[in-house]
């Protein structure tokens, strides 16, 4: 077993950043076989949840069903496809066909105290991953492992 230190310069050193839309990245970079997890702005599901205020630009309802579009396209292609995103009727309408897992989520920020805790999110598969369930086990164990870390850095 490798030390955690070593897998983590290992994984930098053979990391490249790019500053792009993510379409040309998926276009440019995607191959059959890869494991493409998408973490979008989620779709607000209330007057303040709305995630798109990060940045210049807006993650509008559209720009929502062009990423259901293109991972369902990138699945038909071979691609193993994981998408997070918030649980509401909308995203799950899009993301029709593919498989759904809700997920529990903490929030610690609300201007209501009272409404700080749990909520509901999802995963979704997109279809190529059906024919091998093993594989998605492993990958949802993998992005599950590597969110924890993630979130225990953060932390330190």
């Amino acid at each position: 077993m490798f030390p955690l230190v070593v897998i983590r310069t290992l994984l930098f050193v053979m990391t490249e950043l790019f500053c792009a839309d993510y379409q040309e990245i998926l276009r440019n970079f995607a191959k059959p076989g890869d494991f493409v997890y998408i973490d979008p702005p989620y779709h607000p599901v209330s007057k303040y949840s709305d995630f798109k205020r990060y940045t210049a630009k807006f993650f509008y309802m559209d720009d929502q069903r062009l990423l259901a579009i293109t991972a369902k396209e990138l699945a038909g292609q071979g691609c193993y496809v994981l998408v997070s995103n918030s649980y509401c009727d909308f995203i799950l309408d899009i993301y029709e066909g593919c498989k759904i897992i809700e997920v529990p989520a903490k929030r610690n920020i609300n201007k209501d105290p009272n409404k700080r805790g749990e909520v509901k999110e999802v995963l979704v598969v997109c279809k190529y991953y059906h024919s091998n369930p093993q594989r998605l086990s492993h990958q949802l164990a993998l992005w599950e492992a590597s969110r924890e870390s993630s979130l225990l850095s953060g932390m330190l």
